[in-house]
């Protein structure tokens, strides 16, 4: 969404050079974007080289299933003419093309790199991961009635012990307790649990993006921040994203922090 990539490209954009490429009819229609743009990796050997990518496609917070941005009546000819133009105008600019965690069915994206391909280039990778999902039952009890008896054995007594011998209370960010509070728990929690092994909340630029990213999507219903309280001290907390009917783990900030 433009309130993501707005605020990755402010918190770390200082680190890379903007490719943004627009296309527009004889009239100065608008009819596609290419939100690419060029920047060096973190980790030895990418840090040696260039890569052309999508904004947000390096670097901490990545962006998944990104894309080129295209009006349907101009999907089947304006890859190529991206490919063409990042052929033409920017090829000493890049030494690698990098599009990670791309969407497997992406029309555009594979003509693009299909026609880069063509035109001689070999240092081209395209990656994309599957999204594992769960369909939701009509109720808890039917979904847990659908595990395996050794799940819902070891489950009950879990919950059931948890009940039993501790006061248990499940508290909602920025409703039950202010965001930014909340925002500072999982930040707290996190750290404890993984430590310096931990890959998120690590570095200044990070935990300012997702502090403002959070107050940024959560008036607008975008963020689900679930905290556990147990015995009065929180234990557990766990971040993730609510959009278009679908609940999106943050795998950035989401981390349960146990």
């Amino acid at each position: 969404t433009w309130e993501y990539l707005s605020l990755w490209w402010k918190h770390y954009g200082h680190e890379f050079d903007l490719s943004l490429i627009t296309a527009r009819t004889a009239a100065g229609t608008l009819v596609g974007v290419a939100p690419l743009m060029i920047g060096t990796g973190h980790s030895f050997p990418r840090n040696r080289f260039r890569h052309l990518t999508f904004l947000a496609g390096l670097g901490d917070s990545l962006a998944e299933y990104q894309d080129f941005i295209i009006l349907p009546a101009w999907e089947h000819s304006l890859a190529g003419e991206f490919a063409d133009f990042v052929q033409q105008e920017l090829r000493d600019d890049w030494d690698v093309l990098l599009l990670r965690d791309t969407q497997e069915d992406s029309p555009h994206t594979l003509k693009f790199v299909s026609a880069l391909g063509k035109a001689g280039n070999h240092s081209l990778q395209l990656s994309s991961r599957p999204a594992p999902y769960l369909p939701l039952t009509s109720s808890w009890d039917e979904f847990v009635a659908a595990k395996s008896k050794n799940f819902r054995k070891t489950f009950k007594n879990q919950w059931n012990r948890l009940h039993k011998n501790h006061g248990v209370e499940w508290v909602t960010g920025g409703v039950d307790l202010p965001l930014e509070e909340s925002m500072e728990t999982l930040i707290q929690l996190n750290h404890l649990r993984w430590g310096e092994q931990g890959e998120a909340f690590q570095s200044p630029q990070f935990l300012a993006f997702h502090q403002e990213l959070a107050q940024t999507i959560a008036p607008l219903g975008w963020l689900y921040l679930r905290l556990l309280s147990v015995d009065g001290t929180f234990a557990a907390a766990r971040s993730d994203f609510l959009y278009d009917g679908k609940l999106c783990n943050n795998k950035n900030g989401g981390y349960p922090a146990l």
